[in-house]
């Protein structure tokens, strides 16, 4: 899936240079950007000995089409977690306990308000769904496990501000908010299915360059 992401971002970035000199472009901006920062999810109750944080990166395409609006197509890792699960039961002996480990990644798409205050501050807030994959190994052995892949669509929403250095050069700092991953298990350790809930953040600091 990672290698699928980059080789899509490079088309999107043919796909936007080509578009790019036959638009008049006036104040409008195509841009590329890299987010880079720490991912945490919410495990289900029942979770123990849980690794809930991760490193998360995403690459993206943008299209400012005013001060105030753009548009953006792109690709994010969110990491890789692992979690033990306690099944309830009258005789623990007879529940082995369930060895998770769990990877999401997927194609995004956002939009983007900016709200300039100063020359050199501005406030963003993105609304946005990202097409993910929820890879997930499970099982009574602590590695080794067979995995499962899961896709879905899920909703995300993020706040930030950013720091424009010139005409071409951004930073921002963002907080994100990805709904409902669908992560948690069921109480058997043979039970595959996934249960609706738990969400994921990102506090991220990214670069974007205009062109």
């Amino acid at each position: 899936m990672k290698e699928q992401g980059i080789a899509a971002l490079g088309a999107l970035l043919l796909l936007a240079t080509g578009i790019a000199h036959a638009q008049v472009m006036g104040d409008r901006r195509w841009y590329v950007g890299l987010d880079v920062g720490q991912s945490k999810i919410d495990h289900e109750p029942g979770y123990r000995d849980t690794d809930d944080t991760s490193t998360a990166y995403t690459l993206l395409v943008g299209y400012r089409f005013s001060r105030h609006f753009s548009l953006e197509a792109g690709y994010a890792d969110l990491g890789e977690f692992s979690s033990v699960l306690e099944p309830a039961c009258p005789q623990p002996s007879q529940c082995p306990r369930l060895y998770s480990t769990k990877s999401l990644d997927g194609f995004l798409l956002n939009a983007v308000g900016t709200w300039p205050l100063a020359t050199h501050f501005q406030v963003n807030a993105t609304i946005g769904a990202i097409y993910r994959d929820l890879t997930v190994a499970t099982g009574i052995n602590p590695t080794g496990n067979d995995s499962y892949t899961y896709r879905d669509g899920v909703l995300k929403f993020a706040l930030g501000i950013g720091v424009p250095i010139n005409s071409r050069f951004d930073i921002d700092l963002d907080f994100t908010q990805y709904q409902t991953l669908g992560i948690g298990y069921g109480a058997s350790y043979d039970d595959a299915g996934l249960v609706a809930g738990s969400e994921s953040q990102v506090l991220s600091l990214g670069v974007r360059w205009r062109f």
